[in-house]
């Protein structure tokens, strides 16, 4: 669908658009309306663009902390807020107004009776809706650019589906877990440490997939089921991870889910971990993570123990993050090729414990950080 900064951007410059359409008019001649009133709101509107990226930065200042403020200032949000709002003007210019003013002309040359302000909020939205589909095949072929230059350089990418629920503590993970692996045949589950560090970054979203940068250290790890050997190697990665929520209806019982789409594009590192972004050895992949950091702004880390099982089909896992005291724990389901399989483990939890679980699209990071 369309990008909503783009939308949120566009729906403020149509409002100015409209309104200095209107304006002029009533004050022009019937034989200038049509050679100046389709270019009246795409040149009013610019403005319009810088709105919500200024009133966001300003919003952002006001959250920080005394010793965040010394490395991030004011002009500097404002400056990121300029970028955002550039996007969504070369957008506009690139797009919208090539759409618009031939739309607009045409309108003022066969609808003279209707009112300037009226056809101008229209064409617009037409010209939007329009726009919004080139946007998001340029969107998509951006994105498959971007995976591209990653794989080239050594990345892999990992694409799965994803749902994550918050269960209150009433429910313990084991029950959860035992619950789960009864309904779907799952073996003995496996219990792993693992230690993620999240950096603020500056990667771009592409038609709704936003973006993490992480360091993960996935640790020593055991099974309750003795003939298990333990894990004794440790497994690290720089990831960037692209996620996309979406919505699947039930059907007769009209429950609602909220899949995630992700794809996990990640690098392999030594067992020593460099738990800092300048302490990678390949100059190219730290290139890339250093340009994708947001500098100034502290990191985040977040460890947890994580409990799954899986088969073919389904993978489920229970988080339990430490240090951090939350009357809940985390509960995931993922696959790779049964997106009906998801759908029924999600239908399980929401049946098997409606009061204690509730369904998320964020993650770990989101719940527990402010960033």
């Amino acid at each position: 669908g369309m990008n909503w900064d783009f939308g949120k951007d566009e729906f403020w410059a149509g409002v100015i658009g409209a309104a200095s359409t209107a304006a002029l008019g009533w004050f022009l001649d019937d034989n200038l309306e049509f050679a100046i009133l389709p270019f009246a709101a795409p040149v009013a509107e610019k403005v319009g663009f810088y709105f919500r990226h200024f009133w966001n930065a300003g919003r952002i200042y006001r959250t920080l902390t005394p010793e965040q403020k010394e490395n991030i200032s004011l002009g500097k949000l404002f400056k990121r807020g300029v970028k955002g709002g550039s996007e969504s003007l070369v957008d506009d210019i690139t797009i919208h107004d090539p759409l618009y003013v031939p739309m607009m002309g045409a309108g003022v040359h066969y609808f003279p009776h209707v009112p300037p302000g009226i056809m101008s909020a229209l064409t617009y939205a037409i010209a939007l809706c329009a726009a919004a589909g080139v946007r998001v095949g340029r969107k998509e072929a951006l994105y498959w650019n971007k995976k591209r230059f990653l794989k080239k350089n050594g990345f892999e990418v990992d694409r799965y589906y994803e749902s994550r629920f918050q269960i209150r503590t009433e429910k313990h993970p084991d029950e959860m877990m035992e619950s789960l692996s009864e309904e779907f045949g799952l073996p003995e589950p496996l219990t792993l440490d693992y230690h993620d560090r999240y950096f603020p970054n500056e990667l771009p979203s592409y038609s709704g997939r936003t973006a993490k940068l992480r360091l993960r250290s996935r640790g020593l790890g055991h099974s309750r089921n003795t003939r298990y050997p333990e894990n004794t190697r440790t497994s690290n990665s720089l990831q960037i991870v692209y996620t996309r929520a979406g919505e699947t209806k039930g059907g007769v019982e009209q429950c609602r889910y909220f899949p995630v789409r992700k794809e996990k594009i990640y690098f392999p590192l030594p067992e020593d971990m460099p738990w800092e972004l300048e302490g990678i050895d390949d100059k190219k992949v730290r290139d890339i993570a250093m340009k994708a950091r947001i500098k100034g702004m502290p990191h985040n880390d977040i460890v947890f123990k994580r409990t799954y099982a899986y088969n073919k089909d389904l993978l489920v896992c229970t988080d339990q993050v430490e240090g951090i005291e939350r009357p809940f724990y985390m509960t995931e389901l993922k696959v790779r090729e049964r997106p009906d399989v998801l759908i029924q483990a999600m239908r399980h939890i929401m049946m098997e414990c409606p009061i204690v679980a509730t369904q998320t699209t964020q993650g770990k990071h989101d719940l527990l950080c402010n960033y």
